[in-house]
């Protein structure tokens, strides 16, 4: 049996996560039809149709998926591969 991750050690993944769930907020709560013009945002937002509610709760649900793990103390590596995959993806759309 592997041993659980401790992720007290990678808080660094938890800042991460918070970035874009402020940005999936703003953009849903704040209706921001112009931030979904930006290139990384704009990307995102072609592939699900260009509305500004559906790309903020993409951008917050993701966000929340990859910090579950940090606040469930010790997970297994493939409960935290599931989890912060879906937000790795949007960094990688982001950088490209």
């Amino acid at each position: 049996m592997k041993s659980p991750i401790n992720l007290r050690l990678f808080t660094i993944g938890a800042a991460v996560a918070i970035v874009p769930l402020v940005t999936g907020l703003t953009i849903w709560l704040g209706n921001a039809t112009y931030a979904l013009h930006t290139t990384p945002i704009n990307l995102i937002s072609v592939a699900f149709g260009n509305s500004t509610t559906i790309v903020g709760l993409v951008l917050s649900i993701t966000a929340i998926m990859a910090l579950i793990p940090f606040f469930a103390g010790k997970a297994s590596r493939g409960l935290l591969v599931l989890l912060i995959f879906p937000q790795q993806v949007l960094l990688v759309i982001h950088f490209a």
